[in-house]
């Protein structure tokens, strides 16, 4: 019985270590693969750190400027603020009385507009590369395809944008890029539904109370504008976070039908 136990345990063992080996051969491929599909000549790696960096730097103008907008790139409703084209999130039917609209925006809208953002935006950034050009480099650029990902505590970028690299008789080409971004996204999204939950139960006033109670619940501040003719604007502040050198914000506006 006890040699037959030994027998057993070797086989286990044996299988526990077969497991191991593969996962190993498989981590090493994928690394590997990740790798070449990466891999540009020595006198590109300028010409690729320049353009990741633009990736990276739209990233988070990305972030900051459609979280300003209440995650919207191009709202249709919305008051003129600053820079920003902040959206109501309630808005009343001019044309029916007491009939008050709210709009409730979700991840995947705003994970569309952030892609929307990089797609449109990206190119501003790397232009047409002109240093490298006056270095020898002739470039053909194809079109930027980019996909954000809104996770819990940071957004993912992912952006395919072929840009094929000529000098002499040398030839290269780069495609993949990828860059994130670490701010609650996802966190101040569901804070505005959780308000506009509670303002649902009374659509002519100001939920201040409420709108204080799920800011503390959630880890942040909220700051409330009154800009006349029933319009309010909602700044969502995290402190902790720090982008471009200041605290990360999400705003949304609310329109009442105040005479």
């Amino acid at each position: 019985m006890r040699k037959r136990g030994q027998i057993t345990t070797f086989i286990i063992l044996g299988i526990v270590v077969l497991a191991v080996v593969a996962f190993f051969i498989y981590m090493t491929g994928v690394t590997t693969k990740a790798s070449l599909e990466r891999a540009v000549p020595p006198d590109v790696v300028p010409i690729q750190t320049f353009v990741d960096q633009c990736v990276a730097k739209t990233a988070e103008y990305a972030v900051v400027d459609v979280s300003a907008q209440g995650g919207d790139y191009l709202p249709d409703k919305y008051i003129r603020v600053g820079f920003y084209d902040v959206p109501y999130y309630l808005y009343p039917d001019p044309s029916q009385q007491n009939n008050i609209t709210l709009y409730r925006t979700s991840i995947d809208y705003v994970q569309s507009s952030l892609s929307t953002y990089m797609n449109r935006r990206l190119s501003d950034c790397v232009g047409n590369l002109s240093s490298f050009q006056n270095e020898g480099y002739s470039f053909e650029f194809g079109n930027v395809s980019a996909t954000a990902l809104i996770l819990p505590s940071k957004v993912l970028f992912t952006v395919d944008y072929p840009i094929g690299i000529a000098k002499d008789n040398s030839k290269s080409s780069m495609q993949k890029f990828s860059a994130e971004v670490n701010v609650p996204l996802a966190l101040m999204i569901n804070a505005s539904n959780e308000y506009l939950d509670k303002q649902s139960e009374a659509l002519f006033s100001f939920r201040s109370g409420s709108l204080l109670d799920i800011s503390y619940q959630n880890g942040i501040k909220s700051y409330a504008g009154y800009f006349g003719s029933g319009n309010v604007v909602v700044d969502q502040v995290d402190e902790n976070t720090i982008i471009n050198g200041q605290p990360y914000v999400y705003s949304f506006a609310l329109k009442y039908a105040w005479i």
